[in-house]
C-alpha cells in the first residue's frame, strides 16, 4: 500500500506501510515507531539500498504474522532470536545454521564476521553497519555467542534492529518477532557483527 502523505507535509512514492515502521527503498526520511513498542517516542530514518530492500520486505511479512518469542521455537507458534534470523535469510535462499553461535562461526569461516574491539562504543559500531548485517552478543559466558539480531538502521534518534526478543519484550507492533528500538547494553555485550552477503 502506498501512502500519499507523510509527517503531514511531504508526498512520497514507492513507500510501503509496515506495522509500526515506514520503509522507502530510495527515499530517506524520518520514520515514527508504533506507540506500543520500545522507545516508541524515538523516530528512525531508514535509507535502504536496493539489495537490502527485499530482506526488509520479508522481515515486514514475518512481523505481520505476530509470531511470539519462544526459546527453541521453530515455527509460527513461536521462535527465538537465531531461528527468526535463520528463517528470514532462508526465505531469500541464504542458508544459515540454527543457533546464534553457529551462525557467527559460519560467517567467520566465510570471512564475513568482524570482532568488536573492547574499546569501541556500540554507537560507533552501529554507524558502520549495513541494513541486513547480523549483530551478535554474549551474556554470562564471554566466549559463547548467546544472542543475534538483524541491523536495520542507526541515526541520531536511535538504533533499530529486527529479530526475536524474549522475557516479555515486545517490539514496535507488540510482537515477539519484530522491529525493536535498541538500548545499549540491553542484550548483553556486543562482541561481533557479520554480513551474510545480501
Amino acid at each position: 500500500m502506498v501512502i500519499s502523505r507523510f509527517m503531514g507535509r511531504r508526498r512520497l512514492h514507492r513507500t510501503w506501510v509496515w506495522p509500526g515502521i515506514l520503509l522507502t527503498t530510495l527515499i530517506t526520511g524520518p520514520v515514527t515507531a508504533n506507540p506500543q513498542g520500545d522507545r516508541s517516542d524515538r523516530p528512525f530514518s531508514v535509507s535502504v539500498p536496493t539489495a537490502a530492500s527485499l530482506l526488509l520486505q520479508r522481515a515486514q511479512r514475518l512481523t505481520q504474522l505476530r509470531i511470539p518469542y519462544l526459546f527453541g521455537g521453530n515455527d509460527n507458534a513461536g521462535m527465538d532470536c537465531s531461528r527468526s534470523v535463520q528463517r528470514l535469510y532462508q526465505d531469500l535462499g541464504i542458508v544459515l545454521p540454527r543457533n546464534s553461535d553457529r551462525q557467527a562461526t559460519h560467517l567467520a569461516r566465510q570471512g564475513r564476521l568482524w570482532r568488536v574491539a573492547p574499546s569501541e562504543t556500540e554507537r560507533a559500531i552501529f554507524q558502520r553497519l549495513r541494513p541486513g548485517d547480523l549483530v551478535f552478543w554474549t551474556r554470562s559466558d564471554p566466549n559463547r555467542i548467546s544472542h543475534v539480531m538483524v541491523f536495520i538502521n542507526a541515526d541520531a534518534a536511535g538504533i533499530c534492529l529486527w529479530g526475536a526478543r524474549g522475557r516479555g519484550k515486545t517490539g514496535m507492533t507488540g510482537s515477539g518477532v519484530d522491529f525493536f528500538g535498541y538500548r545499549p547494553g540491553s542484550s548483553g555485550k556486543l562482541v561481533a557483527y557479520g554480513r551474510p552477503g545480501i
